[in-house]
């Protein structure tokens, strides 16, 4: 359960009009949730006056204010934004595992397969949980390099005759095949954008409704996970296929299925001139297999509706 404490003023009759809530919430449950005295509060904005009216509150409600930081499932969560120390469970743990007796024992195609299909799923795991640093991306392709080469993570002046950046190519490109951090981060865009658009969960839902589509372009208050998948979209657009049915939840004007090119491309992102709304469905404009079109648009979408075999008809 999540409430802003921070714009309430610590005042007795609210601080009972928050506990009364909280207890007739918690009630709701079953199995009912913890008590006052056994909650925990998260501030999320480290602000003075909100935190003056946080303790406060807190103090009022004996509640304890907790850190910023929790950890859930080995992963830190953080209410703002990451630092680098809360990834050192991450950078001890590759570290311990490149550094362990058995590490040490294996020839160079040992530590290949060792790093493939050990160290990096453990990565992967991060990366689906959090957005790592570029210092602590550094700091894995600096191991990784040491510990492939040389098998010591001593090793790091050591000269190495190849970049690191051609050792992660695929193996009919002259590399190892070792999928790089950059890579594994695009994979699980590209899976979150999948699951976006071919089942439905909270997360699909939540983002969908705040950005639209994740080929619309992100503006500058978008999250940096939000920005991420943008990228991802944008390079892989051509691996995405659309099929328009009567039920389309796809976005009318940003989504590329129109033969792989969104509306707003074909029409070279000159939006202010329609009165229809942008964030418009595929299914707003059709109606028993056909096309319904606004007057604003009907004219210059015309040739193009009718004229392209993709959208020809309707998959009913």
């Amino acid at each position: 359960m999540a409430l802003n404490l921070t714009s309430i003023s610590p005042t007795s009759s609210r601080t009972e009009a928050i506990s009364t809530i909280i207890n007739n919430f918690r009630d709701l449950y079953n199995p009912p949730l913890p008590t006052l005295h056994n909650m925990d509060v998260f501030p999320t904005v480290m602000v003075p006056r909100g935190l003056a009216n946080l303790n406060a509150i807190c103090a009022a409600l004996s509640i304890p204010n907790s850190s910023t930081i929790i950890t859930y499932l080995g992963i830190p969560i953080s209410f703002s934004r990451s630092s680098f120390s809360d990834f050192q469970p991450l950078m001890d743990n590759i570290r311990k595992k490149m550094s362990g007796w058995k590490a040490n024992l294996l020839s160079l195609a040992g530590r290949l397969q060792f790093l493939k299909f050990t160290i990096l799923n453990f990565i992967a795991y991060w990366i689906r949980g959090s957005i790592l640093p570029k210092a602590v991306i550094k700091f894995i392709t600096k191991c990784s390099s040491a510990f492939i080469f040389f098998g010591d993570l001593t090793a790091t002046r050591k000269l190495k005759m190849v970049s690191w950046d051609k050792v992660c190519k695929p193996k009919s490109h002259g590399g190892l095949g070792i999928p790089s951090m950059s890579a594994i981060q695009f994979a699980y865009s590209c899976s979150v954008i999948s699951r976006m658009y071919n089942g439905y969960s909270l997360l699909s839902s939540w983002l969908k409704h705040h950005y639209v589509s994740p080929w619309r372009p992100a503006n500058s208050l978008a999250s940096t996970f939000w920005k991420n998948l943008c990228r991802a979209a944008v390079d892989a657009r051509k691996s995405y296929t659309f099929t328009i049915t009567p039920s389309s939840t796809l976005s009318f004007f940003w989504d590329p299925w129109c033969n792989g090119y969104s509306i707003a491309e074909h029409l070279q992102g000159n939006l202010s001139n329609f009165y229809t709304s942008h964030n418009a469905l595929v299914s707003d404009f059709t109606s028993t297999g056909n096309w319904i079109l606004p007057v604003d648009l009907l004219m210059l979408l015309l040739l193009l509706l009718t004229t392209s075999p993709f959208l020809l008809r309707l998959v009913v």
